[in-house]
């Protein structure tokens, strides 16, 4: 059973809602990204002691970031998403905040450091999580000039 808030509402509901609009954030950060950071920050104000909501939600903030073109506040987001992750042991959400991270690096010409992020973030996610990562990978290989390696991204 999940203890009960202040105002009576079942914490566990609370963080369930709040991961849903965290992971709705993530998901428009980068078509919606001003309409993404009023949901993260939502997120966030209605579980600020759950980790995985912290973490989707500075995702969602970092992503957002980036494509306003912010790349510095965006940097600092994504790395605040996969520090709170690693910290409560939620290796996939760090992972998918790493994945995001390469695709900056790689915008702001650190493309070693991107495909490092990349690869590290690949053995640890699957499906579509993996999907994504393993083509923002091939990305980074094109900004390389490793156009045959990554020819299989894509």
């Amino acid at each position: 059973m999940h203890p009960r808030r202040k105002d009576g509402e079942d914490a566990g509901v609370v963080e369930s809602a709040a991961r849903s609009t965290a992971l709705t954030a993530v998901d428009l950060a980068f078509a919606e990204p001003v309409r993404a950071r009023a949901l993260a920050s939502a997120a966030v104000q209605a579980a600020p002691r759950d980790p995985q909501t912290r973490s989707m939600s500075e995702r969602a903030l970092g992503v957002a970031a980036l494509s306003l073109q912010q790349l510095a506040e965006g940097e600092r987001h994504l790395r605040a998403a996969i520090g709170i992750a690693e910290e409560a042991g939620l290796e996939v959400r760090a992972a998918e905040a790493r994945g995001s991270l390469a695709y900056l690096l790689v915008l702001t010409g650190r493309s070693a450091e991107a495909l490092e992020a990349a690869d590290r973030s690949l053995p640890v996610l699957t499906g579509l999580s993996r999907a994504r990562v393993f083509m923002l990978r091939a990305l980074v290989l094109v900004e390389l000039g490793r156009f045959d390696a990554a020819l299989g991204g894509f």
